[in-house]
């Protein structure tokens, strides 16, 4: 738990929190770039909430004007949600990125309140629609939250088994809004991809699935960990992965609170 801790520490710098800290693209004038994406900062939110330090990060929160950080080189609808968490930690919110943000999520939504869009290059509105709600109910905008689907059944990646945090806990203040949704109706298609290059799971994925199943109240696993010196996590073949160590940290924690 102490290294877990000390990685994703470490790769908060400046209030930033950096998604592979030793791994770069190139923006368009040719120049190496630490990588952020607002995905892996959300969640990081919600560990810094967890541990009563949202504050490392809400310059950096504050500060966000662009409503997709471009992922692939593409929109994807659930950074709209994750942005929304973020403002939500700030004391100073962005009110003008807030109804930006709204108008957007209105723009991208289909007949049935679903958004329309990949994540990761698969549809998944539960996913997408989940990180929206989350969102908006967090800055108390229920009645926007209110147009959107929230039991969206289009999850093609399984990602809805991300949305963890969105479950209830006792012990644990949650959205309780949720505790009316059914985990076991949703249907993954047999396209799913969880494996990287190297043919193994993702391992934040498999992670953020087994605290879903924890807190649905079906069967999860011992948390394991692929070794015990630092970087302990990775993802994509680089070391640290600040999702894999807050994915990581917070099942660890949850799962000693309930031995």
């Amino acid at each position: 738990m102490k290294i877990l801790y000390h990685e994703i520490m470490f790769s908060i710098i400046d209030g930033v929190p950096y998604a592979r800290l030793f791994d770069y693209f190139h923006n368009e004038k040719g120049e190496p770039q630490k990588i952020v994406w607002y995905r892996d900062a959300a969640y990081v939110g919600l560990f810094l909430e967890y541990i009563g330090r949202t504050d490392l990060i809400e310059t950096f929160a504050a500060n966000i004007h662009e409503l997709y950080d471009q992922n692939r080189d593409v929109k994807e609808p659930d950074n709209l949600g994750q942005i929304l968490y973020l403002q939500s930690l700030v004391k100073n919110k962005n009110n003008d990125l807030i109804k930006a943000i709204v108008e957007e999520a209105d723009r991208i939504k289909d007949a049935e309140g679903n958004l329309t869009g990949t994540t990761d290059g698969s549809r998944s509105s539960a996913y997408q629609n989940g990180w929206l709600i989350f969102g908006l109910e967090r800055l108390g905008l229920r009645e926007e939250a209110a147009k959107f689907n929230r039991h969206s059944q289009i999850d093609d990646n399984g990602y809805s088994r991300l949305l963890w945090f969105t479950l209830p806990q006792n012990g644990i203040k949650q959205n309780t809004a949720w505790r009316d949704w059914d985990p076991t109706r949703l249907k993954i298609s047999a396209n799913s991809r969880y494996t990287n290059v190297e043919n193994q799971p993702f391992p934040y994925i498999n992670i953020g699935k087994d605290h879903f199943a924890m807190r649905s109240g079906t069967n999860y696993k011992n948390p394991v960990l692929t070794q015990v010196a630092y970087p302990i996590t990775w993802g994509d073949g680089t070391r640290p992965h600040i999702w894999h160590s807050v994915e990581l940290f917070m099942y660890c924690a949850e799962f000693q609170e309930r031995k």
